[in-house]
């Protein structure tokens, strides 16, 4: 059986605020799928309800044939589903090798591999705080990835980055889904960004799932141009992910 990560129509109220409205989806191995949409979409929550952070008011959370709805967010992550924050949580005081150890499932060459994947080996040795902030970002993705998940959540990991270190993140992210074949679940307001490099994209709007398609037909649908792009996007000649 192949892995898949399936959503089931996940509600999330919080009191009388339904954030999350009835939301369905699949990831599979090797794509990246992008979940965009205006703030207060309910895309942090979505992510959130899938790791384990936050508990669903109802719907289903499926990894292959186990339901994990209701498991804890370690046991989530064991099982295979890893994700990274808005706000990189890494150790400060401790070195970026050590970082990558805690998280790391397969020991020390595992962990060495995943520090090479996102080009922190040579500071290996340095504390977390020392970091900018571009690296604390990708130390986050290499932690995440020492977990060894056949599931990555990614929140925003391009906010904050200048032109030149989002191009880097862009291309770190079509390394990683080459390389490793996991599926990525990547919530993103750079849209350059995600649709060059997204296979498939879900738009968010008001807890609901306003569209589902091809970064080409998310481009040109009026109702996401409407709620959230502004403006038809131009794509270039040739997407990373094609090529």
């Amino acid at each position: 059986m192949a892995n898949l990560l399936r959503v089931e129509r996940a509600i999330k109220d919080f009191g009388g605020l339904r954030a999350v409205a009835d939301v369905s989806l699949e990831l599979r191995p090797n794509e990246i799928v992008g979940l965009i949409g205006p703030n207060g979409a309910g895309k942090t929550t979505l992510i959130n309800c899938i790791s384990g952070v936050l508990k669903l008011t109802s719907g289903r959370v499926w990894l292959n044939d186990h339901n994990i709805t209701r498991w804890r967010p370690h046991t989530i992550c064991r099982a295979g589903i890893a994700r990274t924050f808005q706000i990189p949580r890494s150790f400060p005081r401790l070195t970026v090798w050590e970082n990558i150890l805690v998280s790391s499932r397969s020991g020390e060459d595992h962990a060495r591999a995943q520090l090479e994947l996102v080009g922190l080996a040579a500071k290996a040795d340095l504390r977390a705080s020392s970091l900018t902030f571009h690296e604390r970002r990708k130390l986050e993705i290499a932690r995440a990835l020492a977990a060894q998940p056949l599931f990555l959540l990614l929140d925003e990991v391009m906010a904050g980055l200048n032109p030149t270190e989002t191009v880097e993140m862009v291309n770190l992210l079509c390394q990683i889904r080459s390389s490793l074949q996991i599926g990525i679940l990547w919530v993103e307001h750079v849209m350059g960004a995600v649709m060059e490099c997204a296979d498939r994209i879900i738009v968010l709007h008001q807890g609901t799932k306003l569209v589902e398609g091809l970064p080409a037909e998310i481009a040109n649908d009026p109702q996401v141009i409407e709620v959230y792009l502004g403006e038809r996007y131009e794509f270039r000649e040739e997407r990373r992910a094609q090529g």
